[in-house]
């Protein structure tokens, strides 16, 4: 089963910017930012909770895996001078906000189920798209080639 999220106008944040930390009390904390990143998040999988429910309704934790693939799309990825722009989002420091704003929404399922991820980022008009893949493991066979 495969389920697609898609996220018009809206850019992970970094996992620089998730967390505060108070030096006085040495208490870690969610970024305001990340709240609203998180309430943003929560509010588009709002109109897909059907379809996320129906996603994770047949999942066998023995049985099943998740296939993850992120695209992101924004419109200063290319500098003026043609090459990558020095703003554009780290592809590893967008994902941990991202699924994890993404997974609050499942009752049951976690990212750390995701066996297979693939991220890209290309220019184009601001989106975060999702695809969600459940696939079934074949017996004691790896995943991919892990042991």
């Amino acid at each position: 089963m495969i389920l697609t999220l898609n996220f018009p106008e809206i850019l992970p944040i970094s996992t620089n910017r998730l967390k505060n930390y108070n030096f006085k009390t040495k208490a870690v904390y969610n970024s305001s930012k990340y709240s609203v990143f998180q309430n943003t998040i929560a509010i588009e999988c709002l109109a897909k909770l059907q379809e996320i429910r129906d996603f994770e309704a047949d999942y066998d934790i023995k049985n099943h895996y998740i296939r993850c693939k992120v695209t992101v799309s924004m419109p200063n990825l290319i500098a003026k001078k043609g090459w990558i722009s020095a703003k554009s989002l780290d592809v590893d420091n967008c994902l941990k906000g991202l699924l994890d704003a993404i997974f609050k929404c499942f009752n049951k399922l976690d990212d750390k189920m995701i066996c297979d991820l693939s991220v890209s980022k290309g220019q184009g008009e601001m989106n975060t798209e999702v695809i969600l893949e459940r696939l079934e493991m074949r017996g004691s066979e790896p995943i991919h080639g892990l042991k």
